[in-house]
């Protein structure tokens, strides 16, 4: 397995790392539609619809009020985005583990990065692979104590490369696996 630093010492910080990465693939190979499975702060949730996705996110939690609330906001402030913006991003509220296996529409690309408990990154994953028409990408490889570096070797194997946000080995590091021929290879 190589590790590939997605940008060295151009920007500082694993959000603007993973941010840069995630609009580059969406861009590279014209990705139209997204699910994001964990939405955290939106951070990537923007990034992916700037470039040009319309993106469907889904958290367990009411993530856009937690983030609201935490930044002494109302929910509506933060959906004061730029104009290209609105209507591109569609918020669920739901576990994945419930709601993915009831969903029968595709998606381009779908970005993990919500429960890291071996069991959710499974889960999740194995969803993926039918809901995705192309690439599905995984956050946090290497963060130690998740299970999401398992997960992936159990369904898919190990990675050829593994996308760092920092020095190989030290935190997080996203996984690409693409569709080609109705086959899943890793990067």
């Amino acid at each position: 397995m190589k590790y590939v630093s997605v940008i060295e010492k151009v920007v500082r910080g694993d959000k603007m790392v993973r941010g840069l990465f995630l609009r580059w693939l969406i861009e590279k190979y014209n990705i139209k539609t997204v699910l994001e499975i964990g939405t955290g702060e939106f951070f990537a949730t923007l990034w992916m619809a700037k470039a040009g996705a319309k993106v469907e996110t889904l958290d367990i939690a009411d993530r856009l009020r937690y983030v609201a609330e935490q930044h002494g906001k109302t929910v509506c402030d933060l959906w004061e985005m730029p104009y290209e913006l609105f209507g591109k991003i569609k918020v669920t509220i739901g576990d994945s583990a419930k709601v993915l296996p009831i969903y029968n529409k595709t998606y381009d690309m779908i970005f993990i990065d919500g429960d890291h408990a071996y069991e959710g990154v499974y889960s999740d994953l194995k969803n993926s692979l039918r809901l995705s028409d192309r690439f599905i990408v995984l956050h946090d490889h290497c963060v130690k104590g998740t299970g999401v570096k398992k997960a992936i070797h159990k369904l898919l194997g190990v990675p050829k490369t593994v996308f760092t946000d920092f020095r190989p080995g030290e935190k997080m590091g996203m996984v690409v696996a693409e569709k080609i021929d109705n086959q899943w290879k890793l990067w």
